[in-house]
């Protein structure tokens, strides 16, 4: 099967299943650039936390995660944004047998039961499942 017959991701989430579709490369392209503060933080944070050698695994997971909190603290709330609804567009929800249903209609969520970890983690879905390949290739 080639890469553009590849058949989307599905995952459990929360007693909901839900569909990780594809973004267009024009599209990963610019949720890349605004995420690159943020990968860029998450290679700081994995290298503090191989320097502590002696730290347990909790205090080596936060100082990975520090750097990563602090960029995406410094994000713009338009880029925020940017990122999330890019990401989101691409996710559909399955309400019915065989029926699936985009979470998100333009800029506002179809489902008022999807909270922000939710949110979070089928963003973060589609940035593993779209952004994946380009982050394998890099050195």
């Amino acid at each position: 099967m080639t890469d553009a017959a590849k058949a989307p991701m599905e995952l459990e989430l929360f007693s909901n299943t839900y569909r990780i579709g594809t973004l267009d490369a024009v599209r990963q392209f610019h949720v890349t650039r605004k995420l690159g503060p943020v990968l860029t933080g998450l290679m700081e944070g994995r290298e503090k936390a191989r320097e502590s050698k002696d730290a347990d695994g909790e205090d080596a997971f936060l100082k990975m995660l520090s750097p990563v909190i602090e960029q995406i603290g410094k994000l713009t709330q338009e880029d925020s944004e940017y990122v999330l609804f890019t990401c989101l567009s691409c996710v559909s929800r399955k309400v019915a047998d065989e029926k699936w249903v985009r979470v998100m209609n333009g800029n506002r969520l179809q489902f008022e039961d999807i909270k922000m970890p939710a949110m979070m983690r089928l963003a973060f879905e589609v940035i593993k499942e779209n952004l994946g390949d380009f982050f394998a290739v890099l050195p």
